[in-house]
């Protein structure tokens, strides 16, 4: 991972990581911290191995690290309306909007359930 996004949030992200068996093959994945991705195949039954490629090639040409900074900042709309959930809450359903403290207030003053995700949106958004 980027110095500089552990740096900015304060933590890692958690490991991203994908098992799969089945009757000839073992697949496993994982994420790498600087965001490549890992997967091993093992092979369960002889002879199966010719058919996967081989690329463990070293010489592999590598992309050049690119800075945080030179990427361009994102244009995000969120947009919540309509819907409170009534008919979800009706057939039993919980429905929660999650957000942060500074608007529990509001959330719960429209009838909605609060659930905090923390943190301070006004550092969030320097």
């Amino acid at each position: 991972m980027h110095p500089s996004i552990s740096n900015r949030y304060g933590e890692s992200p958690p490991p991203y990581e994908e098992v799969m068996s089945g009757q000839y093959l073992e697949a496993s994945t994982s994420a790498r911290e600087d965001g490549r991705i890992d997967v091993t195949v093992k092979v369960k039954q002889p002879g199966l191995e010719s058919l996967l490629p081989d690329n463990r090639s070293a010489d592999s040409p590598r992309l050049p690290e690119v800075p945080l900074s030179a990427v361009k900042p994102l244009n995000t709309v969120m947009q919540i309306v309509g819907s409170t959930g009534t008919r979800l809450r009706k057939d039993g359903h919980r429905i929660r909007l999650a957000t942060h403290e500074n608007l529990k207030d509001f959330i719960r003053d429209s009838g909605l359930e609060f659930f905090p995700i923390g943190g301070n949106p006004e550092g969030l958004m320097i």
